[in-house]
């Protein structure tokens, strides 16, 4: 019974330590086509009437890592109080604001082999590129620099739904130079995300 009970517990230790070593298993599974594609469309209608031109456009990218989200990334000259002001005008719905500090941008637009990156046929282009801070891929070095200020805001509905999010990262005065796809950024950058399901 001894050796079973020592076998038992490679067992369970060497899964624990699978686990806790960063297997993501969510990047062997695709998310489901037409869920993105449905989440695009709902990214699009917010970002739009929230700012979001051909002109100020970053990247949009369908990204899974324990969940999915269809994310449209673009450029603002606004700081976070226009902005805000701006938003509960542009929209008809209630949005609850937070704060808080991540690397999130660095780790969602860098070059991040823990998450899967899903492109429409029609931003296939945006492949490749990567947001760096002073030269450095902060998706793999996240402690480079400290966790920047992200203020955020949730769309508060009355019926469950899959949530719905923008964040404002703002980056315009930082002491680090932000570049993507080798182009420098000059002003803050805004996110709408749009979670979903994903395909099993």
């Amino acid at each position: 019974m001894q050796p079973f009970n020592r076998w038992l517990s490679i067992v369970v230790a060497s899964i624990l330590f699978v686990t806790l070593s960063g297997c993501n298993t969510d990047l062997y599974f695709p998310p489901d086509q037409l869920l993105v594609e449905q989440a695009a469309k709902t990214a699009h209608e917010l970002a739009t009437q929230i700012g979001y031109t051909e002109q100020n456009h970053l990247i949009e990218v369908d990204i899974c890592t324990y969940g999915c989200a269809y994310l449209i990334y673009f450029t603002t000259s606004e700081d976070v109080a226009s902005f805000d002001e701006r938003l509960s005008l542009s929209t008809p719905d209630r949005w609850v604001q937070s704060a808080f500090e991540s690397n999130e941008l660095g780790s969602d637009l860098g070059d991040n082999p823990t998450i899967r990156k899903t492109y429409l046929a029609k931003n296939t282009g945006n492949q490749g590129k990567f947001l760096l801070a002073n030269g450095i891929n902060v998706a793999q070095k996240p402690f480079e620099f400290p966790a920047p200020l992200i203020v955020s805001w949730i769309l508060l509905t009355e019926e469950p739904t899959n949530a719905t999010y923008i964040r404002f990262y703002p980056i315009k005065n930082a002491k680090e130079q932000y570049t993507f796809g080798g182009e420098q950024i000059t002003e803050n950058i805004i996110a709408v995300r749009i979670e979903h399901n994903r395909l099993r």
